[in-house]
C-alpha cells in the first residue's frame, strides 16, 4: 500500500513494494512517484481513492539484452510526442536468439534494420512483414508492424562487444569480430571476411592476444575521400602493448621508435589492405568529401594543403615509409651491391639487411647465425662514422634522373685494417630495406610540393661462393 510520509520530495508519494519492509517503516526498497498529473507545476494532484492496490514484488527493471522495444510516434512538425508511451497491449517488442549474445548495435539501411549481436548479424524488415510460401520463398507485404520478420545472415560472425568498430559507406558496412579474430564487410552479397586478404594471421593474433585487464581499443571509420575503411587497433595502455607495427617519431627524443598501435586502411578498388598510418585517432568521420579525425581534443583535417606533411595533431613529424623485399631469383644466393630509386629527393634507406647465414665456429663445432646488415643511406651524400670512429662516405647521389647509392656492409672489415671498399654489398637470397622520408623544412604541403616514389631497384650479382 502507498504510504504518505513527510520527506524532502514534494508533490510525490513514497511507495514500498518490498516484501521485507514493515508497513510503518521506511526500511527496505522504496520508490518515489509523482503525485501531480504530468508533473506540471501546480497541476491537478491525485490522492488516494477507492481502488485496489496490488503489490508488485518484481518492481526492479529487467535487462533483456537480446530484445528490442519501441515506443509511440514522434513528429516534431505536428507536435506528436509519444516516445514515453509503451502500451503493453500492442506488439512493441521483438527478440532475437539469446545464444548469440547481446545486441550491440542497430543500423537502419533503407527499409531494413541490421541487428548486430555478439556472434550473429540479422536483418529485420521495417514497416513491412514477410509471408513464407510452402517452398520457403519470401513474399513481402505491407503491415502495421514497426519491426517485421527477422532473418539471419549465413556467416557465424558478429560484432563481439566492439560496436565502435562499425562504419558504413555506400551499401557496405565494416566491423570487427574480436572473439573470432576477423574483420568483416557486410554488403548485398552477405558477409565477407576481408581480414583474409593478406592479414589473416596478423588480425587473429592481434585481436586474440590481448587480455581483458588491458582492454582493447578498436575504432572503425570510413574515409570517403580516400575510399578506405580506416581501422585503429590498440591497447588502452600502450606501456604493455603487444602490438608493434610500423614506425613513429618520439616527440621528446625526435627519434624513430616502434608504434604500439596499428592504424590501417582497406581500399575497396584493390580489395586489400594498402596502407599503414602513423596517426592514432580516437575517432573519425567524413563530411562533404573531407576526412576528419581527432586525438584527445584536437580535430585534424586530412589531405589539407595548409599544414606540413607527415604531421598529425601537431604532435611531431612522423615519417612516410615503405618496406620492400627485393628477391629476383628466389633460389639463388646473390650479392646486392646498391640501391636505386626514382622519385623525389629526400628519401633515405634504413634497416638494410639480408637473411642470417651460418658461420662455422671451430671452438664449438657448430654454425652461428650472423645477420647481414648494412649502414643506413641518408638522403644526401654525407660522411658517417662506424662504432670505431672510422669515416665512411655514403648517401644517395643523383645520376641521370635516378638516385643511387652503394650498399656498405657493417661487417666487411674482415682484416681489421679499417680499409672499407666503396661498396661491398650484402649477400643473401633477398634484400630487405625500408625507404622513408620526413618533412624537415617545416613548409606546408602546398609550399613543399608533392613527394613521390616511383621505382626501387638493386643491382645484384650471382654469388660465386
Amino acid at each position: 500500500m502507498p504510504v504518505q510520509l513527510e520527506v524532502g520530495y514534494f508533490n510525490t508519494f513514497i511507495v514500498s513494494n518490498s516484501t521485507y519492509a514493515a508497513p510503518d517503516t521506511i526500511d527496505g526498497t522504496w520508490y518515489v512517484e509523482e503525485s501531480r498529473i504530468k508533473g506540471k507545476y501546480n497541476g491537478t494532484q491525485v490522492d488516494y481513492g477507492v481502488r485496489a492496490y496490488a503489490t508488485d514484488e518484481e518492481y526492479e527493471p529487467e535487462n533483456i539484452s537480446n530484445g528490442l522495444i519501441y515506443s509511440g510516434l514522434y513528429n516534431e512538425r505536428t507536435g506528436i510526442n509519444q516516445t514515453n508511451a509503451f502500451p503493453t497491449g500492442t506488439e512493441i517488442t521483438r527478440q532475437v536468439d539469446p545464444k548469440y549474445g547481446s545486441i550491440q548495435k542497430l543500423y537502419a539501411e533503407d527499409n531494413d534494420l541490421n541487428i548486430f549481436q555478439e556472434s550473429k548479424v540479422h536483418r529485420a524488415l521495417i514497416d513491412r512483414d514477410a509471408i513464407f510460401t510452402a517452398t520457403g520463398n519470401q513474399l513481402v507485404t505491407a503491415t502495421n508492424k514497426v519491426i517485421g520478420s527477422i532473418t539471419s545472415y549465413l556467416a557465424d560472425n558478429g560484432i563481439s562487444k566492439n560496436p565502435e568498430s562499425h562504419a558504413y559507406y555506400n551499401g557496405r558496412q565494416y566491423f570487427v569480430d574480436r572473439d573470432r579474430g576477423a574483420i568483416l564487410r557486410l554488403s548485398r552479397d552477405g558477409i565477407t571476411k576481408i581480414s583474409s586478404y593478406g592479414i589473416k594471421t596478423f588480425t587473429r593474433d592481434t585481436l586474440n592476444s590481448i587480455s581483458e585487464d588491458n582492454a582493447l581499443f578498436i575504432r572503425g571509420m570510413y574515409d570517403e575521400r580516400g575510399s578506405e575503411y580506416v581501422l585503429c587497433i590498440s591497447n588502452r595502455s600502450e606501456t604493455y602493448s603487444d602490438i608493434s607495427v610500423g614506425r613513429k617519431i618520439n616527440t621528446s627524443t625526435d627519434e624513430e621508435e616502434e608504434m604500439k598501435f596499428v592504424t590501417m586502411g582497406f581500399y575497396e578498388n584493390n580489395n586489400g589492405w594498402t596502407s599503414l598510418y602513423s596517426y592514432k585517432p580516437r575517432f573519425g568521420f567524413s563530411y562533404k568529401n573531407n576526412f576528419f579525425t581527432y586525438n584527445e581534443y584536437n580535430l585534424y583535417q586530412h589531405y589539407s594543403e595548409n599544414v606540413p606533411r607527415c604531421n598529425f595533431y601537431g604532435e611531431g613529424n612522423d615519417p612516410s615509409y615503405i618496406q620492400l623485399i627485393i628477391n629476383d631469383g628466389p633460389s639463388q644466393v646473390k650479392n646486392f651491391l646498391n640501391v636505386n630509386y626514382e622519385g623525389s629527393q629526400g628519401w633515405r634507406a634504413v634497416n638494410i639487411q639480408c637473411e642470417s647465414h651460418g658461420v662455422a665456429n671451430d671452438s664449438v663445432s657448430q654454425y652461428e647465425d650472423v645477420k647481414e646488415l648494412a649502414y643506413d643511406i641518408p638522403p644526401y651524400g654525407t660522411t658517417d662514422f662506424d662504432e670505431n670512429g672510422v669515416a665512411i662516405n655514403i648517401g644517395f647521389k643523383k645520376q641521370e634522373g635516378e638516385f643511387n647509392a652503394g650498399i656498405i656492409a657493417k661487417n666487411n672489415n674482415f682484416y681489421h685494417d679499417d680499409e672499407y671498399a666503396h661498396t661491398s654489398g650484402l649477400k643473401g637470397h633477398y634484400l630487405d630495406l625500408t625507404l622513408l622520408t620526413r618533412n624537415t623544412t617545416g613548409l606546408n604541403a602546398s609550399e613543399e610540393g608533392p613527394i613521390s616514389l616511383f621505382t626501387v631497384s638493386s643491382e645484384a650479382k650471382i654469388s660465386s661462393t
